[in-house]
């Protein structure tokens, strides 16, 4: 059986998986800044609010995890895993950090927005930044 195919399809999934993951964040930074076109709140924490779904959602947490996921697990291998985990881990980084920030801001701000659902939203995105991180670093020891 030739797998070749199959390898290189999971190799595209991935990357694509990734870019999604990197429009995602485009958006949530987009609404976080308030430029045009992002929505009629006035306040930054009406911002926040509008961009944690795209910065910390589960779905904006699987694109990534699932791209590393697949470029490590799926089979054998690939030779970007280490490319993809990498980027994958910068997406996630600066999304989660955005999103602390925005929950703290929230917690000072008066504005009850921030609800059990979207600190569960923050936990599942640390935990997909373990294992990200995870998988980053055992493919970087057996590559070195």
């Amino acid at each position: 059986m030739d797998l070749t195919d199959f390898h290189r399809a999971r190799e595209y999934a991935a990357w694509l998986l990734l870019f999604a993951a990197v429009i995602l964040l485009g958006v949530g930074i987009w609404l976080l800044l308030g430029l045009p076109g992002s929505g009629d709140g006035s306040s930054f924490t009406d911002h926040v609010y509008a961009a944690n779904g795209y910065l910390v959602g589960i779905d904006f947490t699987l694109l990534p995890v699932g791209a590393v996921l697949l470029a490590a697990m799926a089979g054998p291998a690939l030779g970007s895993v280490r490319q993809i985990a990498l980027y994958a881990l910068i997406v996630q980084l600066i999304a989660a950090v955005l999103g602390v920030i925005g929950w703290l801001i929230s917690l000072g701000g008066g504005n009850a927005w921030f609800s059990i659902p979207d600190v569960s939203n923050l936990l599942v995105a640390v935990a997909g930044l373990i294992l990200t991180r995870s998988v980053q670093r055992s493919h970087t020891r057996v590559a070195g």
